[in-house]
């Protein structure tokens, strides 16, 4: 899918796995800097179901706000995640995606 962060499009996909990505890149997800031409927001699909909306929520912020430091995004994301799940009762019973 596509989607626009801030006035530019990023392909946003899920991966069940991550085709030769390197290790740093691995473990939850990553977005690829705005300057670049194929901006893309790449998310680990088999993960814990309540780790999702956070890892979608730490992309986004990264599409969002390139300048904020790991730290601040890990932090706020989770923040975000855990306010959005108990503003709108969200307790995934299956994957955050849908049915593998």
């Amino acid at each position: 899918m596509r989607h626009r962060f801030r006035g530019k499009f990023y392909h946003v996909e899920c991966l069940d796995t991550w085709r030769g990505r390197s290790a740093k890149n691995r473990e939850q997800g990553y977005c690829t800097s705005p300057e670049k031409p194929n901006r893309a927001i790449v998310l680990r699909r088999k993960m814990p179901k309540r780790s999702q909306l956070a890892n979608a929520i730490h992309e986004a912020m990264h599409a969002c706000s390139w300048d904020l430091s790991e730290e601040t995004v890990n932090e706020s994301s989770i923040q975000i995640a855990a306010y959005l799940k108990k503003l709108f009762h969200i307790i995934p019973n299956e994957d955050f995606w849908g049915p593998q």
